[in-house]
């Protein structure tokens, strides 16, 4: 299946999904394989692999840790979007 996945081959894809979202669960360790099935889509990139542990009792659930506090909290944190492309503002269809 890998070979396949890396190749973009969907010929013998084990499941093809028309509609979206599509919510998969994964209940069993393993490599997983998802690519799209639209023309060049997966050549482009759109794909992705997954490899879920087997799970163990022996490991305890992770606690999140508090981050540390900014040593200078009155700067305010960059815009996602600065100096980013930006998208010219939609036309309504017909319109020139």
């Amino acid at each position: 299946m890998e070979e396949a996945y890396d190749s973009c081959n969907t010929s013998a894809a084990i499941s093809v999904y028309t509609r979206s979202p599509v919510k998969y669960t994964l209940t069993t360790a393993g490599e997983y394989f998802f690519t799209s099935t639209y023309a060049h889509h997966c050549f482009l990139g759109q794909k992705l692999a997954i490899n879920v542990a087997a799970s163990s009792s022996a490991t305890p659930p992770c606690t999140p840790t508090a981050p540390t506090p900014s040593s200078n909290p009155s700067s305010p944190a960059p815009s996602p979007m600065a100096g980013g492309p930006s998208a010219p503002p939609p036309r309504k269809l017909g319109s020139r």
